[in-house]
């Protein structure tokens, strides 16, 4: 919290003959703050997945455009130390970012002194006042001279602090930040070979711009019907029957709310979002899944979405340890069920589970999930055969004050989203089937 002056300080204050800084270090964090989550999305989403973009391009194409394009964005991804523009302009960022924190520093310990010295002012006015029927005018005198001392001490170190500030940030950094930055804007355009009709081109990237930026825009949709659905216990246990065996329930931290306007800032972390998902696309394959999700959740329709939940089986460890784990206990359960009933042909359900994803593509695409199973139970002898579908259900949505475990995106952003009325959390759902034929004990 910034440092203020108190009531009671201010008559003591005024006495010592500077003024209060007005800089509010709180304010000067969050700027450097700001600075710096702007310069980490620089190094760690935007620059790599712009370099994955025009080295796609460069590997399945040919001829000189696409040579001056390497040529050109080279000057911007060089691979030495901070050489390439987009490099240097994180630094750039970082090097404001720490500025920002170190004049907050300065503010605050200047504020702090002045603190010190306004509450000697106030202690040697109650000292001179209350030694003013002893001492007659002697306690006034001497009161005087300390608040001269006090008086000199504050404006020397307004103006030794607001010295070194100028040095630390106004000069050294400043300069520093603005020969990096003159380096960008100094960058030359392509200039493209064998182009004859150079305005044309203009106007055909104008045009796919545009068009691109259309196709990309958030879509107002109708509030969903829906909000929190509190569940129903099931447990792993099986019982006679088919159909799901429980009702589950799910939260919705950021629900559509008509009177939340989206401001400037929600565009940007709009295209900004669907920027980062085409160019994953582009460079991600390992996350189709999880892009195909997050990408049905920003066309905002809210219909059920079907995931290969075999191939999740087979890619991922942890959901494949809970299937294995599920269909070992219908085994004991239709065991169960058989010696208790004495039924040899029969319909279970049950064997609900929380199952967790391991891998960052299926942790975006279902991440942790409730697993639950119905199955076909034979018994003949001492032998059974099943069959058993193992389900899969979430709700795709996001959770308020989460990250992602792979990036540290906050949840807060995308759920922006849904407030707003342009996308919608929706159930997704899979399954896979198995046959197994074991000897009653």
């Amino acid at each position: 919290m910034a440092l203020t002056l108190p009531a009671h300080l201010q008559s003591p204050f005024s006495l010592l003959g500077v003024e209060w800084p007005q800089e509010d270090e709180d304010h000067l964090r969050a700027c450097g703050a700001a600075l710096r989550t702007c310069a980490t999305s620089l190094t760690n989403e935007v620059n790599p997945a712009a370099d994955g973009a025009i080295k796609h391009a460069a590997t399945n194409n040919s001829g000189d455009h696409i040579d001056e394009l390497n040529a050109y964005w080279a000057d911007y991804q060089d691979e030495g130390d901070q050489a390439g523009h987009l490099k240097s302009l994180a630094a750039s960022l970082h090097a404001l970012a720490d500025g920002h924190d170190l004049f907050a520093r300065i503010v605050e310990i200047l504020k702090g002194v002045l603190l010190v010295l306004a509450t000697y002012v106030l202690f040697a006015l109650v000292w001179a006042a209350s030694a003013a029927v002893v001492s007659g005018g002697l306690a006034a005198i001497k009161a005087r001279g300390t608040i001269t001392v006090l008086r000199a001490f504050a404006r020397k170190a307004v103006a030794t602090l607001r010295r070194r500030l100028e040095q630390a940030f106004g000069r050294k950094l400043i300069r520093a930040v603005e020969t990096r930055l003159r380096r960008i804007l100094g960058a030359k355009a392509p200039t493209f070979v064998s182009v004859p009709n150079r305005s044309k081109l203009v106007r055909t990237s104008l045009l796919a711009t545009s068009a691109l930026l259309v196709a990309e825009a958030p879509a107002q949709h109708s509030p969903p019907p829906m909000g929190p659905r509190d569940g129903i216990p099931g447990g792993e246990g099986y019982r006679f029957g088919s159909g799901q065996p429980q009702v589950f329930g799910y939260d919705h931290h950021f629900p559509y709310d008509p009177d939340v306007k989206p401001t400037p800032g929600d565009y940007l972390s709009w295209y900004a979002w669907r920027a980062r998902l085409r160019g994953a696309q582009l460079i991600r394959p390992d996350l189709k899944d999880g892009l195909a999700a997050y990408e049905h959740y920003a066309a905002g329709s809210g219909t059920d979405f079907e995931i290969d939940y075999e191939r999740a089986y087979t890619e991922d460890r942890g959901i494949r340890e809970k299937v294995d784990q599920g269909i070992q206990t219908a085994k004991d359960e239709a065991v169960r069920l058989y010696r208790e009933s004495g039924r040899t042909d029969f319909q279970m359900t049950g064997g609900v589970l929380h199952t967790a994803a391991e891998t960052e593509n299926w942790d975006k695409t279902l991440g942790g999930h409730v697993q639950w199973g119905n199955a076909d139970v034979k018994v003949s002898g001492n032998q059974a055969t099943m069959t058993i579908t193992i389900h899969a259900e979430e709700r795709y949505n996001f959770n308020k004050g989460e990250t992602d475990a792979a990036t540290g995106a906050a949840d807060d952003d995308n759920g922006r989203f849904e407030t707003l009325g342009w996308a919608r959390s929706y159930r997704s759902h899979g399954a896979l089937t198995r046959t197994v034929t074991w000897t009653i004990p």
